[in-house]
């Protein structure tokens, strides 16, 4: 007896006033099931679902991602309304569910089904798993409902509304608005990145760091969207009006501020601002040294949460009061060692590692400081070195981090990596669907299931997730490389070229104005321009590249690629032999890179290939 655990979108569909009907009119009543079978079957399997079975008048299927769950069901609710002859109920959750042969089991199925049962008659009700995937989807509107307990469901789920075209009978006609900013029923936030006034300048890793914490504070908190800090950090000292930022972000409220860190000594400015109205909700300084900056970040969450009326549950409080470590020198390191990885180099990505190892040092307890261990340890095997060792490292230190805190969404982005550079698919999906889970604005998270999905030939599926990621991070140039390359597998092509050239006009110019000394950035901008006939554009920047770091496998693997794609065999072969004998091992990449096109038939090229 196969089985498998996964997880997926549960949809559970059911007709309204059947079992009335039943009882009136048996013949009506079957005619009914045959109709509803005609109208959900194709379209399901449009939207590359699973019809699994029917339980009486319901339906259970189940999809692979939650846009293509959403967008089948607005499709059948729209087909339903056309036709006028039934209405139904929609419920959908994203949970882990247990396949066995031709059925589903699990939980999910369950709050699937509890969903679907109180959904309003013609209406669509979603879980906040669901809603967390698809509130930023453009064209999709939704609306939050209530927080429900289920039966045999032990903490109570929040629900949601997806909104659609009126039904076509007046009891349950629903009227779409665009949700504004200042909304009441819209609880979206952006924090701004910390403005530095301190004398030092070298302190700004301190009021990023705390821009960063608040915003993984206020995500956790259930009936919040939190715009994520990429997104947030692209609007760091930006001239631009409040009302242009929440308008850009479609965000109700924004949160800014200051620091000044003088030693140990702290003042924090913090402000939070209506967009609709440019009005200050409330305005506050906080006075303390470093060791208050834990008390802090709560006393502006609660006063975030009690300006926009929310609720907190039990659970919600414990992440306010969570304390991801006592020790103010630990966190310090920590917010540095993020600081350093996120800049991406060779060098500071080893500065980073230092400074997490020293921060558990400080606090060998402090689950964060091992996950951007784990994250360094992988992203260095990854970038730079092929070598197990930094594998195995990664894998420890994210364990390590998880047997401290079980739900860090950044530990389990850090294990999807090292799992994705290993080739364990299963364990790796896994790994990147639960940060996903835990922090929906994990662009690592999506990137790492993007790339397996690619390695799974699920390239549509593949896609979705790399779009996702430019939409969380769109200053993350690897992510845009694998989905123009899933554009070109899947026949996109007019996708594809709409790609490349914001590639070669902005996404590439715009990132390496902030980050010059990214020796893979060039190349890959290299890459492109050579693609696309930029051939002296193209010869800058990977001469630039090959002079940061000249005897990096990464780099050499990259300009081999460069001058494979220019035609210039000898130069390209040499290279990825280098790049080889330097260290790079990531075989089942190689046979499949696209930019060996041209030399994917000569005798070296093969050679190399049967050393693996």
């Amino acid at each position: 007896m196969s089985h498998s655990r996964q997880l997926a979108a549960i949809m559970f569909t059911d007709i309204v006033g059947y079992t009335a009907l039943m009882g009136r009119d048996e013949q009506k009543a079957f005619e009914y099931l045959d109709k509803n079978r005609q109208i959900q079957k194709p379209i399901i399997e449009q939207h590359s679902g699973h019809w699994i079975k029917e339980l009486g008048d319901g339906v259970l299927a189940s999809f692979k991602t939650v846009s293509d769950a959403v967008a089948a069901a607005i499709k059948i609710q729209e087909a339903c309304n056309t036709k006028k002859d039934f209405q139904l109920r929609i419920g959908i959750h994203l949970g882990e569910v247990v396949f066995e042969n031709d059925d589903m089991f699990g939980d999910g199925v369950n709050i699937a089904a509890r969903i679907q049962a109180i959904a309003e008659p013609g209406g669509i009700y979603i879980s906040e798993s669901i809603y967390n995937n698809i509130s930023n989807k453009q064209g999709i509107q939704t609306r939050f409902v209530k927080q429900e307990a289920l039966k045999n469901v032990k903490d109570p789920v929040r629900i949601y509304e997806v909104m659609i075209e009126g039904s076509g009978l007046a009891s349950s006609t629903r009227i779409i608005t665009q949700s504004k900013p200042g909304n009441n029923q819209d609880k979206s936030i952006a924090v701004l990145p910390f403005v530095n006034i301190s004398n030092d300048p070298e302190q700004e890793y301190f009021s990023d760091g705390l821009t960063e914490e608040l915003i993984t504070n206020l995500s956790r908190l259930r009936g919040m969207r939190v715009v994520s800090r990429t997104t947030s950090m692209l609007y760091k000292g930006t001239k631009k009006t409040i009302q242009n930022i929440g308008n850009e972000m479609a965000v109700s409220y924004i949160l800014e501020g200051s620091v000044r860190k003088a030693n140990d000594n702290l003042r924090i400015n913090a402000q939070l601002i209506d967009v609709d109205n440019d009005k200050h909700l409330w305005a506050e300084t906080y006075r303390g040294n470093i060791g208050d900056v834990f008390d802090i970040q709560e006393q502006v969450s609660r006063q975030i949460v009690d300006a926009l009326k929310i609720t907190l549950t039990p659970a919600d409080d414990q992440v306010l009061v969570k304390r991801s470590t006592l020790n103010p020198e630990a966190f310090d390191c920590y917010l540095r060692g993020r600081d350093f990885l996120y800049r991406r180099t060779k060098k500071n990505v080893l500065l980073a590692i230092q400074l997490f190892q020293r921060a558990i040092e400080l606090d060998p307890h402090y689950a964060g400081a091992y996950a951007g261990l784990g994250e360094s340890y992988a992203t260095f095997y990854q970038v730079y070195e092929k070598k197990e060792p930094w594998l195995e490292k990664s894998i420890e230190s994210s364990l390590k981090a998880l047997e401290f805190d079980s739900e860090l969404s950044e530990a389990y982005a850090a294990l999807g990596v090292a799992y994705f550079n290993k080739n364990l698919v299963e364990e790796g999906l896994a790994a990147a669907q639960k940060a996903i889970a835990l922090d929906p604005n994990s662009y690592i998270g999506f990137w790492i299931l993007g790339r397996l999905y690619h390695l799974s030939d699920r390239d549509h599926d593949a896609a979705e997730m790399f779009e996702k990621v430019t939409e969380i991070h769109p200053d993350f140039y690897p992510a845009y490389a694998d989905l123009q390359m899933v554009y070109d597998r899947l026949g996109a092509t007019d996708k594809s070229s709409e790609l490349v050239t914001a590639m070669l006009d902005k996404i590439y110019p715009r990132y390496l104005s902030k980050h010059p000394d990214d020796d893979r950035a060039h190349l890959h901008f290299a890459i492109y321009c050579a693609k696309n006939g930029r051939h002296q554009q193209a010869r800058q920047e990977a001469a630039k590249a090959l002079e940061l770091n000249p005897e990096d496998s990464t780099i050499l693997y990259n300009g081999a690629c460069f001058y494979a794609v220019i035609d210039e065999k000898e130069t390209a072969l040499t290279l990825l032999k280098r790049a080889v004998e330097a260290g790079f091992e990531y075989f089942e990449w190689l046979k499949r890179d696209p930019d060996f096109d041209n030399i994917r038939e000569e005798e070296e090229f093969v050679k190399l290939l049967k050393r693996k």
